[in-house]
């Protein structure tokens, strides 16, 4: 190197050793540049200024402004790496909130406020468009729409000392953003095709700038939101485009820095997730709208299906019942005739109209017992202790010395929402039929237990049992092989029914076995009726046992019903 060369504004090629005449020929002729680059490092440099016994005025200008720019260089990194970690807490935070919602107007809320936020990522304007319907268009702006708009807004933000945090507690502000920018969000509209500039540019996937130099074909979208940038955040999931998030600086006209571009890549991946995971909720909730909705018309449609069978039902009945009164009082007004007509007092007669009057009550008193099994008034109670009770009050009506019963229940409360009228009813039936089963007497067996979810009751005997020919006739209205109404059976079906149970009539190789299930329900002891308690006999034998349940006069307890 030559004599002082670092002295020198300019130096010929070779002059300087260190100095590449072809990647680095502008250094010969700015010694400023020199300086910082090569002559900092150089050894020559150091010995020339420890030799000088008195340094050279330049040297003693030229290298405070060399450090002076070292210096300024540090402080532009580290108001970078600050402004970095910034930006990194404030993406950190965004996804933290946008990964625990479900509401689609909540997490693009949050994006949009995180992105346009002062102690947020500070953009000017944000705006999210959404794909739908074969397009991309326009859903929510944030940012102001001009200058004066822009000074407005951020006064009374920095007047009201308003964090992020204080901006997305107000909810309102979205859709008074998104009226206000409406006048071009509605011009935000693309076609999701590949031949779209815009969407040819999002299928690489990545978060990309706008500019008129190397984007001219996206000129017109710089043009509608008056920016000479933009930065364009891509919303995938998997293989389906769910939108983009534009950002400009439309007042500021800050520009965007690479290492920014690079940072929204994955804040664009974790805004598409939130966005997406919305999405399906909000689609999953319509979903079961729609079938809440088609479960509520099938529900009115079954009841007005049950009500239309039950007045089909009652039709059928009322008719056949018509027939079955009109038989008996034709004969009893053909027999009080004839005793008028007479004037005599024949017994034969009068015992006539005697069993004809009580077959009229009999059917009377069915047709009631069936009109009660359509509107139960339901009690929650022990299944037990009503059977029991049941059955107390049915032996003592039927007792004739020849038959027995023996009740069988479970241990604990078995707790049924029914009438206990209605218990009565079933029982007054089934056992009555296994007692006309066997004239000449026997054992019946009741018996109630738990099976899963239900009650199960049942009641056999040993009688002579049911042919197959009519087991599936038993349960018709007006059918009977004892010369009964034949309403016995059918209104038993008709209440177990009603409670949601099943009714099984199986022939034995000796006998019947009725059995009934009935829903169980869950129970607190406040609810359960007090006038009941649920301490039930094991095996009960010849009705001796509690007698304290009020009797009601019920023609089911005063006649055959079938």
């Amino acid at each position: 190197m030559g004599d002082k060369c670092w002295l020198k504004a300019s130096l010929e090629e070779g002059e300087c050793p260190n100095i590449d005449p072809e990647g680095e020929a502008h250094l010969l002729h700015d010694q400023r540049a020199r300086m910082k680059a090569k002559c900092l490092e150089c050894p020559k440099l150091m010995m020339d200024l420890v030799s000088c016994e008195a340094p050279h005025r330049m040297a003693m200008e030229l290298l405070p402004q060399v450090l002076e720019d070292d210096q300024t260089g540090v402080q532009f990194l580290r108001d970078r790496l600050e402004h970095g970690k910034n930006r990194l807490k404030a993406l950190s935070e965004v996804a933290g909130l946008i990964r625990d919602s479900t509401n689609l107007d909540e997490i693009i809320h949050t994006i949009l406020t995180y992105l346009t936020a002062g102690d947020g990522l500070g953009y000017n304007r944000a705006w999210i468009l959404l794909a739908e319907e074969g397009f991309l268009k326009g859903y929510c702006a944030i940012g102001p729409k001009d200058p004066q708009e822009a000074m407005e807004i951020w006064g009374c933000i920095n007047s009201e000392n308003c964090s992020v945090h204080d901006l997305l507690k107000r909810k309102g502000t979205l859709y008074r953003d998104r009226e206000r920018l409406w006048f071009l969000l509605e011009k935000l509209v693309f076609p999701l095709d590949d031949r779209d500039p815009l969407v040819r540019l999002l299928n690489v996937r990545k978060a990309f700038m706008v500019e008129r130099s190397s984007c001219p074909e996206l000129a017109s979208l710089l043009d509608l939101l008056r920016v000479k940038d933009l930065l364009v955040l891509p919303l995938w999931s998997g293989d389906r485009l769910l939108g983009c998030i534009l950002v400009d600086n439309v007042i500021s006209a800050e520009p965007f820095h690479p290492v920014d571009v690079r940072a929204m890549d994955t804040f664009a991946a974790q805004a598409a997730l939130a966005v997406e995971r919305a999405g399906l909720y909000r689609r999953l909730e319509t979903k079961v709208r729609e079938l809440e909705r088609c479960s509520e018309e099938m529900k009115c449609q079954y009841d007005s299906l049950t009500k239309l069978e039950k007045m089909r039902v009652v039709g059928t009945i009322t008719s056949k019942m018509a027939h079955e009164i009109r038989n008996p009082l034709t004969a009893i007004g053909g027999l009080a005739k004839y005793l008028l007509k007479t004037g005599k007092s024949d017994e034969g007669i009068l015992q006539a109209i005697v069993e004809e009057a009580s077959r009229l009550e009999d059917l009377v008193g069915d047709l009631i017992s069936y009109a009660d099994s359509i509107c139960p008034s339901r009690t929650l109670l022990d299944l037990g202790t009503v059977v029991r009770k049941a059955l107390e009050e049915v032996e003592e009506i039927l007792r004739n010395g020849k038959h027995t019963f023996s009740l069988f229940l479970d241990e604990g409360p078995l707790m049924v929402l029914v009438d206990p009228k209605h218990i009565r009813i079933l029982l007054w039936n089934f056992l009555k039929n296994a007692m006309e089963a066997m004239p000449y007497g026997g054992e019946i067996k009741v018996s109630l237990q738990k099976e899963k979810e239900e009650a199960l009751l049942t009641v056999e005997d040993q009688g002579e049992g049911i042919s197959q020919e009519i087991l599936d006739k038993v349960t018709q209205p007006f059918f009977s092989t004892k010369g009964g109404t034949g309403m016995g059976l059918p209104i038993c079906k008709n209440i177990i029914a009603e409670y949601g149970g099943r009714l099984e009539i199986q022939p034995l190789q000796k006998g019947t076995l009725v059995k009934v299930w009935l829903p169980l329900k869950e129970w607190d002891e406040k609810e359960v009726d007090n006038d009941n308690d649920s301490n039930g006999s094991k095996n009960h034998g010849q009705g001796d046992g509690d007698r304290s349940w009020e009797k009601e006069e019920d023609p089911a307890h005063q006649r055959d019903p079938g």
